[in-house]
């Protein structure tokens, strides 16, 4: 997750949308990280989970995952947010390396602002994530 952190702070730190997309075009085969965008800019995706809720203090104990993919595949089938939910990604950012912890929370929390719509996803990695657009 270390190399991904650092593509999306190379991202972030881009102003220009063309850069933007050669990042992306630059990454494009790196599975991890489109799994990672589908799972933040998808519409579709809920985690039930907020930032006040990700810092609540919770008496839950929750289930410890070492995997992002594994917490990731929980919270898609329990995302109700919950305090056994809250408590599971609570325990799995916890073992994560602390430059990690604040990355982590914006995943879960869906609030990673890079720069970078969907529309962008979409040029770049072809039809990868489904757009509402307003029929005229």
């Amino acid at each position: 997750m270390q190399e991904i952190l650092k593509i999306i702070n190379q991202i972030a730190s881009t102003s220009s949308r063309n850069d933007k997309e050669a990042i992306l075009k630059q990454h494009k085969n790196n599975n991890q990280l489109k799994d990672m965008f589908y799972f933040v800019f998808n519409p579709y995706i809920l985690t039930g989970l907020s930032t006040k809720k990700i810092n609540k203090k919770t008496k839950e104990k929750g289930t410890t995952y070492y995997n992002f993919d594994e917490v990731k595949n929980y919270i898609l089938k329990h995302n109700t947010g919950t305090d056994y939910d809250i408590a599971t990604v609570q325990n799995f950012i916890s073992n994560q390396p602390e430059e990690l912890h604040n990355f982590y929370v914006k995943v879960f929390t869906k609030d990673l602002k890079i720069g970078v719509t969907a529309d962008t996803l979409n040029k770049v990695y072809g039809d990868f994530i489904p757009v509402f657009s307003v029929m005229l």
